[in-house]
């Protein structure tokens, strides 16, 4: 089964990089205390966010809320965003106390603007 590459537009077999993406990168120091510095991130494993994601982009018929372009599709019966260039942006960040009610999907370069406005806000 061949997968869509978002950044050159070509496919790849599903499973393996596309040849256009880099190696990634080797692990740090500093991921090994991610976790301590950002308890929230523990929270995007729960079901709560996962259901609440699907129905943002159900809700969205997979186009983002900024630009109304493509960022997600549906496979088998679920949203698939990764493959597509979607993100998930939370309306209240987690890192600020938020919560999963209030999601919406974006493409990279809407969520990209999104959370760089919300830094210079704090």
């Amino acid at each position: 089964m061949m997968q869509y590459c978002p950044h050159c537009g070509g496919s790849h077999p599903r499973g393996t990089r596309c040849k256009c993406q880099p190696r990634k990168r080797r692990p740090t120091a500093a991921d090994a205390t991610r976790a301590e510095r950002e308890p929230w991130r523990r929270r995007y494993g729960e079901a709560e966010y996962q259901r609440e994601r699907q129905q943002a982009m159900e809700r969205q018929r997979g186009l983002c809320k900024r630009c109304r372009c493509v960022c997600a599709r549906k496979v088998g019966g679920r949203w698939m965003c990764a493959d597509y260039g979607g993100e998930i942006h939370h309306e209240d960040a987690l890192c600020d106390g938020g919560g999963h009610g209030k999601l919406a999907l974006v493409c990279k370069s809407c969520h990209a603007i999104l959370d760089a406005r919300r830094r210079r806000s704090n």
